[in-house]
């Protein structure tokens, strides 16, 4: 293996801001017996900075408690001989190195970070600036999780229902949203999740830049990378079910357009609901073969009602918050 290695790859790693395949690259590094000397110096560099942060002694307890904590039993067990004392001082230092980034390895962490939830609510589409300067559209009945080390140490979120993500730019930092099974990871992007229950899939939409789409259960095989106009889709429980061509109308939500793209009477009360947060019923349903096919930009909920009148035999009660449409055959 090379002895060299990009620096600003080991600081990030130390800083544990690199991904999870840099990380693998640098600790097969540190693994390989070719790279000694590069590691006796890499290592005089880390003990010198961290005797200039904690003191001789605060370093040395420190890489103590690292290897009482991490690699004693290990040690212990594998007795390799070593030609000089140096062999355990690096080895206990190689053990603290990855001992601070035992976040790549370790699914459990001492302490669990705090969480906090942003969602909007059926009828109202949401647009927040998340720390990291990215900018998501939540769809109504949405709701995205983040915990408090969202653009420190990493770009992860959890998302329910649909949105549309605007990516600040971040090369050490991937955005990552989680959606059911589906991971979706870009760097500076713009893409769509749609993850509602309703929709009985996942589906992940590109519109520009790149995204890498893989499941929990595959993470970091058979990873699948869209082009912009490209879109993916997978079952709620991660069951690859094909590739296909953006429809600018599936994301036509997030500039407040409500697309009606021959639905049926379910459908269509679902939408109403979701789109201007009421309750719908309809009285003396059509047959389900009914379709129904137009737009409206950021119509209010009677304008609606009045298309559908004008090409449908209808009529309708607006209440508060719900509706009802009485169908005439």
């Amino acid at each position: 293996m090379n002895p060299r290695i990009d620096k600003n790859l080991l600081e990030r790693y130390f800083q544990k801001k690199c991904t999870v395949e840099e990380a693998g690259k640098v600790i097969d590094w540190l693994n390989d017996p070719e790279n000694q000397n590069a590691i006796e110096v890499l290592l005089s560099e880390r003990w010198s900075k961290a005797a200039g942060e904690f003191g001789v002694k605060g370093a040395l307890d420190k890489v103590h408690k690292r290897v009482k904590e991490k690699i004693a039993g290990p040690l212990q067990k594998e007795r390799k001989p070593a030609g000089s004392i140096f062999y355990w001082v690096t080895a206990a230092a190689i053990a603290l190195i990855v001992a601070s980034t035992v976040f790549f390895v370790n699914t459990k962490p001492d302490s669990s970070p705090k969480t906090y939830t942003i969602s909007s609510v059926d009828g109202r589409r949401t647009i927040k600036t998340l720390p990291d300067g990215s900018v998501a559209y939540m769809n109504g009945a949405a709701s995205i999780t983040l915990t408090e080390r969202f653009n420190s140490t990493d770009r992860h979120i959890k998302l329910t229902g649909e949105a549309y993500f605007e990516v600040a730019s971040n090369l050490s930092l991937p955005f990552i949203v989680e959606a059911g099974p589906v991971l979706t990871e870009a760097i500076g992007t713009a893409f769509n999740v749609n993850a509602r229950p309703e929709s009985g899939k996942i589906r992940v939409s590109l519109v520009e830049g790149k995204v890498r789409v893989t499941t929990l259960e595959n993470a970091g095989e058979e990873a699948r990378m869209l082009a912009p106009g490209e879109e993916i889709a997978y079952s709620v429980q991660g069951e690859y079910l094909g590739e296909g061509k953006l429809n600018r109308k599936d994301i036509a939500w997030k500039d407040g357009i409500l697309v009606l793209d021959e639905v049926d009477v379910d459908e269509l009360e679902r939408k109403l609901e979701q789109w201007y947060g009421v309750e719908v019923v309809f009285e003396n349903r059509p047959q389900k073969n009914w379709r129904f096919t137009s737009e409206y930009d950021n119509e209010s909920l009677k304008n609606v009602l009045e298309g559908l009148k004008f090409s449908k035999n209808l009529h309708y009660a607006i209440k508060n918050d719900s509706v009802v449409v009485t169908f005439f055959h």
